[in-house]
């Protein structure tokens, strides 16, 4: 274990130092190949460097410089003594008399360019890009180019931020490169950033590719932000979205003020102050969202007071963009800088304890986020004049954007993979509850899930009702174990269950050694249903008398009528069921199979809706009584329920059995008697026809005792 561990601390290693190399490069890529020269004393000698092998030139080095003065950009001599200024940096620290200038003035830049022999009779570019706060450049005395209105007091003076490329024809071999400087907007002032000389058509590339991947940027990024914004509505419980979608809005409004500031050709007359304040804005904002965002992903590495302070650190900072002038706002950016620099410290180290935990994601997150927060840092010493490297962050966002849309990406992945492991579960489920209620009752109800059914939900529709039961089957369980008991009777029930299903029907109750059946559609295929489990239960005879084991019997009554399907119980337990006086009418209709001897009994209602072609043969069984009620009912036995030589006999005395049914009602009972005689010649074995006779004799030879003949009452 001990050796695993340390074999993922070295990968770890390895990783981010992969990842440092990795922004080495960039880096390296984004400098000169070839050494860049320096001016000195106010010269830049050229005179030995070719513009077709080594490509374009940063004027950068020491310039003359002349604080308050805007010298005549015609004359090459100038009778004021210039001092040394280097660019590209700020004037602040410049010192004129003993004492540092400060960033708030104007002055004037002047640098004498010596170009080698080629490149004369050639069209050259200047790449200028924004100054603080604005400038003039002019070029052997001829305007080349202006950032605002150059001014010696805040009045005349106004700032901008502008990228621009001015060409000019090179006639010879010296000129003098000339800037008029002033600054009363910004803490910062002078020529901060460098200025490309290059050959025409290399400086259009440079610009062109500059802009292309500031666009690009933006686009990618505000994509990104629309799209996680996308995926915030479809799951709002996922506010990691929404915060990286914030986050990559904030950076992607920041590209547009940054680079090659695309914004000012959207907006050509956008003000400076508002430009500036935008800046500053998007920069304080995405720090603290971006915190909130981790915060949100690693809840125990990040704790949520620190991102409470951040907020609180941001709200100040920006209350002071939207209060101060410029001029103190921008003092306080090197203290926010400071602090985003530590927040980035602390993020590094929460990713670097979330790797260790194995969160998800966590090296993903460490690796995007090391190579953006060193090109983050690269950039606040680039700002601060620090180092010359030029900007970073745009790159180094898009490997970091890249590598946190993996992280939700992989969130979101392990949500669709927990959807779909659920939704395996529900429908698991579903199918074990359907086995528990019937799936054509949730139908009735109007529900595509037992979730949904509520206490007290209810339908009225009319069925036929089925009832079944094990004749004798007390005597059959005494004699087996409990174990026994189970499987015989779930061994009949897996047999018959099959054939109400293959009817359109479905069971509704399992009644022990019963059943309680329903036939939404038709009764007949509650009749068609019963004669197949009288069928199916002589083929289990035969297995079961193979098995040295009783044969069984089984009493069938069907009746239709309308039902009331719906739940009862309580909040806690809920119980689907059937409630309707046809349900109790159909368990005794099943009970009187036992006195007449059938197989199966259906009642008047049932019988009617039976087709004339429907195949199946019946006889008239008489008229009975509900108990408590003063309908009679009409009921019928389905011969074809019967085994075959029993219902040969039934239906070859079937007219003679109806005649002597016929006259009992009437109360003719000698004629009565005379037809049943005959059956029972016939059929010794028709039990009905005996139930008919003994009544008869018992009247007969009662003759003062009041009598029903629909007297056979269902109890």
């Amino acid at each position: 274990m001990e050796k695993l561990k340390k074999a993922g601390y070295a990968r770890l290693v390895l990783r981010i130092a992969l990842s440092l190399i990795i922004l080495s490069l960039f880096i390296s890529c984004g400098g000169d190949r070839i050494k860049n020269p320096e001016a000195r004393a106010g010269v830049m000698d050229l005179s030995s460097w070719s513009f077709e092998k080594n490509g374009n030139v940063k004027l950068d080095g020491q310039w003359d410089f002349f604080w308050k003065e805007f010298i005549d950009p015609s004359k090459s001599d100038v009778t004021l003594t210039p001092v040394s200024a280097v660019v590209p940096s700020i004037w602040n620290d410049v010192q004129v008399k003993g004492k540092p200038i400060g960033g708030i003035g104007y002055g004037s830049y002047r640098i004498k360019i010596i170009l080698p022999e080629s490149a004369v009779g050639k069209y050259f570019s200047l790449k200028l890009r924004d100054q603080a706060t604005a400038y003039c450049a002019f070029l052997d005395g001829r305007p080349m180019g202006s950032n605002g209105t150059v001014g010696n007091s805040p009045e005349t003076h106004r700032g901008e931020y502008r990228h621009l490329v001015k060409s000019f024809f090179v006639d010879k071999k010296e000129m003098v490169l000339v800037f008029h400087v002033s600054n009363y907007d910004h803490q910062k002032g002078g020529l901060w950033e460098s200025v490309l000389l290059g050959e025409e058509e290399k400086i259009q590339v440079i610009k062109n590719s500059s802009l292309s991947f500031d666009l690009f940027t933006f686009g990618a990024i505000i994509i990104m932000s629309i799209y996680h914004f996308g995926l915030y509505l479809l799951r709002r419980n996922e506010r990691s979205t929404l915060y990286f979608g914030f986050f990559t809005l904030f950076i992607a409004v920041r590209t547009l003020f940054r680079g090659e500031m695309f914004i000012v050709t959207l907006f050509p007359g956008i003000d400076f102050h508002l430009q500036v304040a935008i800046e500053y804005l998007s920069f304080y904002w995405a720090v603290p969202i971006f915190l909130l965002f981790m915060n949100v992903l690693y809840p125990v590495e990040f704790k949520k007071i620190i991102t409470k302070i951040m907020f609180a650190v941001t709200i100040i900072f920006s209350l002071s963009v939207m209060i101060f002038p410029m001029v103190m706002y921008t003092k306080w950016m090197m203290f926010y800088q400071l602090i985003a620099l530590l927040e980035g410290l602390y993020i590094i180290i929460g990713l670097v304890v979330a790797t260790f935990r194995k969160r998800e994601g966590a090296f993903s997150a460490i690796s995007g986020w090391i190579i953006f927060f060193l090109a983050v840092t690269n950039d606040v010493l680039y700002m601060n004049n620090v180092v010359n490297t030029g900007e970073f962050s745009p790159l180094g966002l898009f490997i970091f954007i890249f590598s946190q849309s993996f992280i939700l990406s992989l969130r979101f992945s392990q949500a669709f993979f927990s959807v779909e492991k659920l939704s395996e579960n529900l429908n698991k489920l579903n199918i074990a509850n359907s086995r528990f209620v019937p799936k054509q009752i949730l139908s009735f109800l109007n529900k595509d899930s037992i979730v949904e059914i509520q206490l007290g939900d209810h339908v009225q529709k009319k069925m036929a009702i089925l009832f079944s039961d094990i004749r004798k089957f007390t005597s059959l369980s005494e004699g087996m174990s409990p174990e026994e008991n189970f499987n015989f009777i779930n061994s009949y029930l897996s047999r018959i269950s099959p054939v109400i299903a293959g009817e359109e029907g479905f069971i509704d109750k399992y009644l022990g050694d019963g059943i309680m059946a329903l036939f939404p559609h038709k009764s007949m295929d509650a009749v068609t249903a019963a004669v197949k489990m009288q069928k199916e239960i002589h083929l289990y005879n035969i297995h079961r008398v193979n098995q040295n084991l009783e044969p069984i019997t089984a009493g069938i009554g069907i009746h239709a009528g309308v039902l009331m399907l719906g739940t009862v119980g309580e909040e806690n337990r809920i119980d689907a069921t059937v409630i309707s006086d046809s349900v109790n009418l159909t368990s005794r209709i099943e009970g009187l199979t036992k006195i007449f001897g059938a197989s199966i009994i259906i009642t008047e209602d049932v019988r009617v809706e039976m087709p004339g072609d429907s195949g199946f043969s019946y006889r008239f069984l008489g008229i009975v009584r509900v108990m408590g009620k003063q309908k009679t009912i009409p009921i019928y036995e389905i011969l074809d329920g019967s085994e075959e030589p029993a219902k040969v006999l039934k239906a070859r005395t079937k007219e003679i059995f109806e005649n002597g049914v016929n006259a009992y009602s009437t109360k003719d009972l000698n004629t009565a008697q005379d037809y049943f005689k005959t059956v029972i010649r016939e059929n010794p074995e028709d039990r009905a026809t005996k139930y008919y006779l003994n009544k008869i004799r018992f009247h007969l030879g009662h003759p003062d005792i009041e009598w029903d003949a629909s007297e056979i009452q269902i109890k």
